[in-house]
C-alpha cells in the first residue's frame, strides 16, 4: 500500500507499507521521499516478478509525475525518473501492469476550470525485440 502522509505537519511524504501473506501485520512504514516538499496522489502496481511500480505527483521536481520501481527483496528504489517533461497542474496518476511486464500510466492535466487533457505513457512496444523504454502518446 502506498499513501501520502502528512503526520509531520509540514508536507506530504510518500510512504509504502508492505505485508506478506505470512505476516500478521504490516511492516514498519517506509518513507520513500522525505525531502521537505509534497509528494501526493500516489498509485502502485505490482508486476509478475513482485516488483512494485509507483507513480505520484512530486513538487521536488517542479510538479512532475514521477515513476519509481521498488524492489521488496532489497527494500530499495532501483529506478526513479519523471514521466512528464514540463511543470503543469498534473492530477491523479494511475499505473497498471499486465501479465507480460508492460506498464501503463495515465494522468490528467488541469488546464483551466473547463479544459483538461489526459496523458498516457507505456513501456509496451509493438516490436517484441525492441528496447523497452517509456513512450508518451
Amino acid at each position: 500500500m502506498v499513501y501520502s502522509d502528512k503526520s509531520n505537519g509540514v508536507d506530504e511524504d510518500l510512504v509504502l507499507l508492505k505485508k506478506t501473506d505470512q505476516d500478521p501485520a504490516f511492516a514498519t512504514a517506509l518513507d520513500l521521499a522525505d525531502d521537505g516538499l509534497r509528494q501526493y496522489h500516489p498509485d502502485l502496481a505490482i508486476d509478475s516478478e513482485g516488483l512494485v511500480h509507483l507513480v505520484w505527483i512530486d513538487e521536488a521536481e517542479g510538479d512532475q509525475i514521477l515513476y519509481a520501481r521498488y524492489n521488496p527483496s532489497t527494500s530499495q528504489i532501483e529506478e526513479k525518473f519523471p514521466l512528464t517533461n514540463q511543470e503543469a497542474y498534473w492530477m491523479r496518476p494511475s499505473i497498471e501492469a499486465d501479465a507480460f511486464g508492460n506498464l501503463y500510466v495515465v494522468w490528467e492535466e488541469d488546464i483551466s476550470a473547463s479544459e483538461g487533457d489526459i496523458w498516457f505513457a507505456t513501456t509496451r512496444t509493438s516490436d517484441p525485440s525492441a528496447v523497452r523504454s517509456w513512450m508518451d502518446y
